[in-house]
């Protein structure tokens, strides 16, 4: 695979990791709501605690306001990928990246989805913009 492909799959993936860094803002913003949920029942609190409980509530807010970026960074990979896909032909190709790369399925997934053994639908969108590269190489040699 020559390296303007792996950029695109690399530029293509983006949508896949911002996805993923959101869970995890997701899941230590739940952590924290539980934390900070069992300090604050029960009895009166030290000031200590209630140092603890504030340092909690400021890790959650900055979280959230991560999250708020995060989601404004999803949107626009997502409309990037779909612009993209604006410029591709065939729709077994756009429907490989929309699965693979929008809805973040495995290509196992894929692969079933499709009906076909596991490598093909990678198989298929590599040598798809294997193509393109050749094809636009060759427009800006004529």
């Amino acid at each position: 695979m020559n390296e303007k492909v792996s950029e695109k799959l690399k530029e293509l993936s983006r949508y896949y990791f911002v996805t993923r860094e959101i869970e995890q803002i997701e899941n230590r913003i739940k952590e924290l709501t539980q934390i900070s949920a069992s300090v604050m029942s029960g009895m009166p609190h030290s000031p200590s605690v209630q140092n603890q409980i504030e340092r909690y509530v400021e890790e959650k807010i900055k979280l959230e306001n991560l999250m708020i970026e995060k989601y404004s960074e999803l949107m626009e990979e997502n409309i990037r990928i779909e612009e993209y896909l604006k410029t591709v032909k065939d729709s077994e190709i756009r429907m490989i990246i929309r699965e693979c790369f929008i809805k973040c399925r495995s290509w196992d997934d894929i692969a079933y989805l499709m009906k076909c053994s596991k490598k093909v639908p990678y198989m298929k969108l590599s040598r798809y913009l294997e193509k393109k590269e050749r094809d636009e190489v060759n427009d800006k040699v004529r």
